[in-house]
This record gives C-alpha cells, sequence and structure tokens, in this order.
C-alpha cells in the first residue's frame, strides 16, 4: 500500500526542561524523575546503583540519559544518547488554539509519578475550568503539581535546591497545607508535513497491513481497533520485557524518512469520529517528530500475537449509527492511571 503521508496543522503542546523554572524543574525531576533526561548527577547515581550486580567480565556499562519512549525507534540496546529521541520530540495533539487536550499531557506527567518518594505528588490541568475555580487561579496552559508532605519533599531535594523553594516548602509544611507550584508549558502552531496520521482512517488501514504480521504467531486482530491493546500497553514506553515492538515500528517509520507519527494515548480516554470517513473530532492523542534520521537500517523478526484484549477496566466502544457517521473511543485508560498510583501510595500510607 502507498504510504498515506500527511500534512499536520493544528496546535500542539508539550513540557520540555528549557520552558521550566528551576524551581519547576526540580519537583518534577525529584516526582517525576523518568519524564525528563537525567542529568550527569542523575546517571551517575543509577550507575552506582547498578555496579555492584554487573558481570565482572563487563568492562563497558553505559547509562542512557533518555528513556525509551514510545514508538521512539530506540529500541537497540548499544544506542547512545546522541541517537534517541527525548521528551523535547514528544507532544499533545490540542483540539484548539488555547491548549487544550482534553488533559492528555497531565495524564502523561501523572503515568511517570515515582511511586518510591514517600510524598503524594498529582498534575492537575490549569486550562481546567474546575481546577481554575477550586485554586482560585486564571485559566492557563500551566500544569499545576500539588504535593501532599511538602516537608517530606523537602528532605528529597538535592543541596542545590534553590532557598527561596526550600523556604516555600518549609512554609507549607509549618502551615499543614500542601505546596503548589504551576509548571510552564509551550503551546505551539505547527505545520509538518510527512505525518503519518493514526487517526485518519487511510493511515489506520496502512499501519494495520504494515505491521501486523500473519503469522506464525496468529494475531486474532481484522481491523486497527482491534490491536488498540497492544498500542495502550500501560507500561512506560509502551516497553514490556522483550516486547520492543512499538519501537521497532518507531525504527522504521524513522527509515521511511517521515516526519512524525500522531498515535493514541495510552494515559487519557481516546476518541475518534468521522463523518463520511472524514475525521470530525478526536481526543487523547499524541505525537512524537522524528530529528535527524535514523543512524542504520533496523532488522526486528515480529513473530506475531499481538495483545486484542483490554485489561479489566477498560473499554473499547464501536459505533456506526447510519451510513454517515462513525466513531469508536476507548474508556477508563485515565482511571487506571491514576488508580496505579493511588493504590501503591494507600498500601505505603501516603495519600493525599
Amino acid at each position: 500500500m502507498t504510504i498515506p503521508i500527511s500534512t499536520f496543522e493544528g496546535t500542539l503542546r508539550q513540557i520540555t526542561p528549557e520552558c521550566l523554572t528551576a524551581q519547576g524543574e526540580m519537583i518534577l525531576r525529584a516526582s517525576a524523575p523518568k519524564f525528563l533526561p537525567l542529568t550527569e548527577t542523575e546517571r551517575h547515581k543509577v550507575f552506582e546503583a547498578q555496579r555492584d550486580n554487573l558481570d565482572p567480565n563487563i568492562t563497558n556499562f553505559y547509562v542512557s540519559a533518555r528513556p525509551l519512549r514510545r514508538f521512539s525507534g530506540d529500541y537497540f540496546s548499544d544506542f547512545l544518547d546522541e541517537h534517541r529521541l527525548d521528551v523535547g520530540c514528544y507532544y499533545s495533539v490540542c483540539t484548539d488554539e488555547s491548549g487544550s487536550d482534553y488533559g492528555t499531557l497531565v495524564n502523561e506527567l501523572n503515568a511517570y509519578r515515582s511511586t518510591d518518594a514517600d510524598y503524594y505528588t498529582i498534575f492537575v490541568d490549569c486550562l481546567s475550568p474546575e481546577i481554575a475555580n477550586h485554586f482560585n487561579i486564571p485559566r492557563s496552559a500551566h500544569i499545576l503539581a500539588l504535593v501532599s508532605q511538602p516537608g517530606k519533599l523537602l528532605n528529597a531535594l538535592s543541596t542545590e535546591a534553590p532557598e527561596d523553594l526550600k523556604q516555600r516548602l518549609q512554609g507549607a509544611a509549618k502551615a499543614n497545607t500542601q505546596f503548589g507550584i504551576t509548571l510552564g508549558c509551550v503551546v505551539s502552531k505547527a505545520r509538518i508535513e510527512g505525518v503519518i496520521d493514526l487517526r485518519q482512517i487511510d493511515a489506520q488501514y496502512w499501519f494495520f497491513d504494515r505491521y501486523v504480521p500473519k503469522g506464525p504467531i496468529p494475531t486474532p486482530a481484522k481491523e486497527f481497533t482491534d490491536i488498540l491493546p497492544e498500542l495502550l500497553q500501560p507500561t512506560l514506553g509502551g516497553s514490556m520485557g522483550s516486547n520492543m515492538r512499538l519501537q521497532a515500528i518507531g525504527a522504521d517509520l524513522r527509515t521511511l524518512g517521515l516526519n512524525a507519527l500522531i498515535y493514541p494515548s495510552a494515559r487519557t480516554d481516546v476518541a475518534v469520529s468521522y463523518r463520511n470517513g472524514v475525521l470530525q473530532r478526536w481526543r487523547g492523542w499524541n505525537m512524537v517528530i522524528y530529528r535527524g534520521g535514523f543512524p542504520r537500517k533496523v532488522v526486528h523478526q515480529d513473530l506475531g500475537g499481538w495483545e486484542t484484549q483490554f485489561w479489566n477496566g477498560i473499554t473499547c466502544l464501536k459505533r456506526n449509527p447510519d451510513t454517515e457517521t462513525e466513531e469508536w473511543w476507548v474508556g477508563g485508560l485515565e482511571e487506571l492511571n491514576l488508580m496505579r498510583y493511588h493504590i501503591v501510595m494507600k498500601k505505603k500510607n501516603i495519600l493525599p
């Protein structure tokens, strides 16, 4: 099939280290350490923690600053950071120029919260009227980080933490209140050519035909919506052990010379609606922009056996009430994303 390349014109939203204040970056690194690239200090800590478990015959050990991300293409074990995609290549796809994305970006952040912390953090969207009214703040495209045990967060910060941040945390701890800080977002209009947009029906047909193997392990799927359980794997980066399928797909897209992929979020209830085959509405979609091409030919053997069954609490509904309209959506992803963190913290008796 001919690759159904399209041109994206719309609004994108993201968080990168460059758009954060020093205080905001420190809070984000403390609460969701895998969301941003590791600093040299953090990489050294990871190395020290793993060094004692290494085989004595290993002479070289590399700690990547950039974790694997969904559809990144970075599934080769010897990839160094100059070839890996980082958070700066990832965006949520907005429904309007204000940056509204139905909470997609904030839910991505919440998925990266660390359960190793002894304080409870939640990220909320300041574009939500309910959030703005509750905290008496103006609506904006910022994301608000709320920490329920500010004293414990203070203890977890490095000695390099800004003095004014320490004082704010001390004040919140003394007053026995939540600590809140807004994280700056980048909202930008964009026009990008060479895009595979999985919101589009022809792109869904092409993706299914190219990547879902016919054997030797059969995948009981007949169309794109049947493989959504595979695409929406809840693990970070969509990788489970030896299953690097989504990274391999990203690698193939990069070798094809494509500039970007629009794909469904695994953290937010995702939906699309069509009229006469033309996209009308959507929610819960992300974009990854492929920068710098790909440094080598991709060799990946996919034997099949794609996941086609959603786990408990997740439902996929499809409607085609007449000949003109069609829609499908996946529900329960956002609730699952929030509850996985909440349940672990509840077991540790750490609640907001």
